[in-house]
C-alpha cells in the first residue's frame, strides 16, 4: 500500500484484502482462512463487475500502477542494465 502511494490507494481502482494471521513465517491460522476466502471472493467479484461495466482507469493512475507491476520492475532493471 505504501509503495503505490496515496494517489493510487485513494483512486478506488485497487482493492486490498486483509491477509490472515501468519505463524511460522508462512502458515495461516486455520480460523482465519474462511474469512480471508470470503473477503477475497468479494473483492474479486467487485473487480469483475467493474470490468463488465467497462469502468475505465485514469491513464495517470494506470501508469503509476504499471510502474510497480512485475513488468514495470523488469523494464526498470533492463533499462538500468542497458544504460
Amino acid at each position: 500500500m505504501s509503495l503505490l502511494g496515496e494517489r493510487v490507494n485513494s483512486s478506488g481502482v485497487i482493492e486490498y484484502v486483509k491477509l490472515p494471521r501468519i505463524y511460522d513465517t508462512d502458515k495461516p491460522f486455520d480460523e482465519d482462512i474462511e474469512q480471508f476466502i470470503e473477503n477475497l471472493s468479494s473483492k474479486l467479484l467487485l473487480q469483475i463487475e467493474r470490468v463488465e461495466k467497462n469502468e475505465s482507469i485514469p491513464k495517470e493512475i494506470m501508469n503509476e500502477i504499471n510502474t510497480h507491476s512485475w513488468g514495470g520492475v523488469v523494464e526498470s532493471i533492463n533499462n538500468s542494465i542497458i544504460q
